[in-house]
């Protein structure tokens, strides 16, 4: 693997940080409350005001409600706390999920998730879950995600939950580097490093982390995860990611293998969710990678709409944790 250069504190490019929407900061996944930028959401439901658009609809009250036997009850709580510990996330940033996204004003707590008056609620809960994690976007670059529609407030839908807790990745920000375009004997990674070090980037060095993409390979959602906190943490600092991507349609039996080497300059999120902006040096235009929030993957499709993820990042740091 080529060398990569070590970021220098950079002063001369301009560097823009705005709030996201919906506002949001780097998540802790350790902490009881989902950190904001907006005023703090209150878990009572009677007190909740979306951040955002139209008031939440009022929580479904089934009149005619299923019966469910203790039985069913137990294993109900028994999946709801298994999602909480195996997905590291707490009844209180659940509630906080459910307000900060305008899904629901349901109080989630043990004793209304064994409430079958609530089922339809937890139903409608489920159902704009699967509309967000599978949005038209989302699915374009090959990103699907079944919820669970059950009514039931199981393992599944805390899972959905604590994906789009982790899918707010902080502040967005910009980098401002111009695009290089590869010309005839340059590949991609030399124009990649010529951008990289334009910027200002100038010290050697050789840190990568690779990233399992292999297509009929579930990718590790906690090594992706690393990898987004590296670039985060990159990108904060004020430098740039020389990355690798992996074309789907190409990979083989090598499933680290990156065909190709893009610079990632900014985040950001819209409507669909988080993205993150790179310089594609092939026409020497911006493009985005799109997070996919269940599995930590970042996708995107080129101009022959072929699909592709990221498989390698090159990192500034003097040890790659």
């Amino acid at each position: 693997m080529p060398d990569v250069q070590r970021a220098l504190p950079v002063n001369s490019a301009p560097v823009n940080i705005s709030p996201l929407l919906p506002s949001a900061q780097t998540p802790s996944h350790s902490a009881d409350t989902l950190p904001q930028t907006a005023p703090v959401i209150q878990t009572d439901s009677s007190q909740v005001k979306p951040i955002n658009g139209p008031k939440m609809p009022a929580v479904v009250i089934d009149t005619q409600a299923p019966k469910w036997s203790p039985a069913t009850q137990a294993l109900i709580r028994y999946d709801f706390h298994q999602g909480l510990n195996q997905y590291g996330i707490t009844p209180q940033e659940l509630n906080q999920v459910l307000r900060r996204f305008e899904i629901s004003s349901l109080q989630v707590n043990e004793k209304n998730i064994q409430n079958p008056e609530f089922a339809d609620e937890v139903k409608r809960i489920q159902t704009a879950l699967g509309m967000v994690l599978n949005h038209p976007t989302l699915l374009d670059v090959c990103q699907t995600h079944t919820v669970s529609t059950n009514g039931q407030f199981g393992a599944n839908t805390v899972q959905a939950l604590a994906a789009l807790r982790d899918s707010i990745r902080g502040e967005a920000i910009e980098l401002h580097i111009q695009p290089f375009q590869q010309q005839n004997g340059q590949d991609s990674h030399q124009t990649v490093k010529a951008m990289f070090n334009q910027y200002g980037c100038a010290k050697e060095n050789t840190d990568t982390f690779a990233i399992q993409v292999h297509p009929s390979i579930n990718i590790m959602r906690d090594q992706a995860m690393l990898a987004l906190e590296i670039i985060d943490e990159e990108l904060e600092a004020g430098n740039p990611v020389i990355a690798g991507i992996s074309y789907r349609q190409l990979a083989d039996a090598n499933s680290d293998l990156s065909e190709h080497f893009i610079l990632i300059t900014g985040r950001n999120r819209d409507e669909v969710g988080t993205y993150y902006s790179f310089n594609d040096p092939v026409r020497g235009t911006t493009s985005q990678l799109r997070l996919d929030a269940m599995t930590g993957r970042l996708s995107g499709k080129d101009s022959l709409d072929r699909t592709y993820d990221l498989s390698l990042i090159q990192t500034t740091q003097d040890t790659v944790r």
